[in-house]
């Protein structure tokens, strides 16, 4: 999907992912490692409901679900209406069976492809910075960056380079936030901290 969309700025442009919290509702997904990442890559088409189960940590899902293989996204109706509602570009649902801590079935959850993209990450863009953390302060690379051109002018969207990263512009991050989605965090791409 290529439009002439102007590329907002990397610092209107957000990474999407896990809160990385123990404690929310983990949960395992039947899909191979190599599935889940074609399957959140848009690459693999899901006819059938994908069965996800709980694990472990809380028993209430909140609006994002997070698998143990990472790449799947799990979202709430919640979530699909704010996506609606601004008409955001560059995804698709595909069907899931949730499945709560007793085996029992939780609707209103579908999972998220995304179709969007943008050109590699540029590591050598990012900026080296000093970040303080539990145990000192580290020198790591700041900021997420592709080549602008690249950009398709979805709303979300991943880099060609097959990696799970997944890439939103402002509109969505305020539509979550706006929707009160749980589960998820937002890191400006500018200021991210590549691993």
């Amino acid at each position: 999907m290529t439009t002439n969309a102007t590329f907002p700025g990397f610092d209107h442009v957000y990474l999407l992912g896990t809160t990385g919290s123990n404690v929310v509702f983990h949960t395992s997904i039947d899909l191979s490692v190599e599935e889940g990442f074609a399957v959140v890559r848009g690459e693999l088409e899901v006819q059938e409901p994908v069965t996800v189960r709980w694990v472990s940590g809380r028993r209430k899902p909140q609006d994002f679900v997070w698998t143990s293989i990472v790449a799947p996204i799990v979202v709430s109706d919640k979530v699909l209406t704010a996506l609606g509602a601004i008409r955001a570009t560059g995804w698709v649902c595909y069907p899931v069976d949730l499945r709560g801590a007793d085996d029992e079935p939780i609707p209103g959850y579908s999972g998220v492809s995304v179709l969007g993209r943008c050109g590699p990450i540029q590591s050598e863009r990012s900026v080296p910075t000093k970040k303080q953390y539990p145990g000192g302060i580290f020198s790591v690379n700041q900021g997420y960056f592709f080549d602008e051109r690249s950009w398709d002018g979805s709303d979300l969207f991943m880099p060609a380079d097959r990696s799970g990263i997944v890439f939103v512009v402002e509109r969505v991050m305020h539509a979550l936030v706006k929707a009160g989605a749980k589960g998820m965090e937002m890191k400006r791409a500018d200021l991210a901290v590549l691993p």
